[in-house]
């Protein structure tokens, strides 16, 4: 990992960390728990390839102070067989509530975010399949839109295949191939908003980000208060594809009274038009639902 790179990380990021060479990983693992520990950050660090001891080790080789953040409960380190896999077979819906459970706690604990680091080896068996795996990976984009919750998950393409690592990557926020470090960063950041109530999208929504739209679209009603007037923000979305506008689409549609979505470029609110025109007749994108920027 290149020095910045972990600085570059927020709460609510999701990425897909793609390696190939064992101690690369263990030092990028040593930067993330760092920048975790200066940032006041709860850090789970989940391991496979690599037992918690050697992980614990590779951090104090490069002077990151694992005693005291052990001691008082910032950092844990474990194995994927005693979290995703405690029950002796992967459950979604189990994991995606011990991440809930270990949000609450770390809020509960006056932390100011959640950084979890996995490594992905124990997915990388033929009974799995890399549709259910990019499914939970999804669902887990759209629990970190809270902003609160920063998740880092390392996938071995030694063990993955390419078509694997294509498919799980589309889940993800941000995907960092082996080597592109330097040139890192977070094409996309989906946020719920408190004020005003709503989602802001920031950057571009493509391809490489489609599985993680819409999970965090299609559930955006659902994570928001119920019945309350909601701002879908575009300000700040440089791009967006056909499916990232049909998302959209589908959320105009449900949106409560009062609700609106603001801020999208003069490209956008074309392309929204287009698509609304099916799936939300008489919607008027130039009133209070969409307000569209020059």
């Amino acid at each position: 990992m290149h020095p910045s790179t972990a600085t570059q990380l927020r709460p609510g990021d999701h990425v897909c960390w793609v390696f190939d060479n064992d101690n690369g990983c263990l030092d990028d693992i040593a930067r993330l728990v760092r920048s975790g520990i200066e940032a006041h950050h709860r850090i789970l660090c989940l391991t496979q390839a690599v037992m918690p001891v050697a992980v614990a080790a590779a951090l104090e080789s490069v002077d990151v102070a694992t005693g005291p953040a052990l001691d008082r409960g910032q950092l844990r380190i474990t194995t994927a067989a005693e979290t995703y896999l405690r029950h002796g077979a992967f459950d979604p819906g189990t994991a995606l509530a011990a991440w809930r459970e270990g949000i609450e706690q770390a809020h509960r604990e006056g932390y100011r975010g959640l950084l979890v680091i996995a490594d992905m080896m124990w997915a990388a068996r033929p009974i799995f399949g890399p549709d259910r795996l990019a499914r939970y990976e999804a669902q887990l984009s759209r629990l970190c839109a809270d902003g609160y919750a920063t998740a880092v998950c390392l996938y071995d393409r030694r063990v993955f295949t390419g078509s694997e690592l294509h498919e799980t990557s589309k889940a993800h926020l941000a995907t960092v191939p082996p080597g592109g470090h330097a040139t890192f960063t977070v094409r996309l950041r989906i946020v719920r908003t408190t004020d005003p109530v709503g989602i802001r999208l920031t950057g571009e929504a493509d391809l490489a980000t489609r599985l993680a739209v819409r999970a965090v679209l299609d559930g955006a009603l659902e994570d928001l208060p119920f019945g309350e007037p909601v701002t879908v923000d575009l300000t700040e979305l440089r791009f967006a594809d056909g499916a990232t506008a049909t998302a959209l689409a589908r959320l105009a549609q449900a949106l409560p009274a009062g609700s609106r979505l603001v801020g999208a470029s003069a490209s956008l609110t074309s392309l929204l038009r287009l698509v609304c025109d099916g799936m939300v007749p008489g919607l008027d994108l130039d009133g209070p639902v969409l307000e569209g920027a020059a």
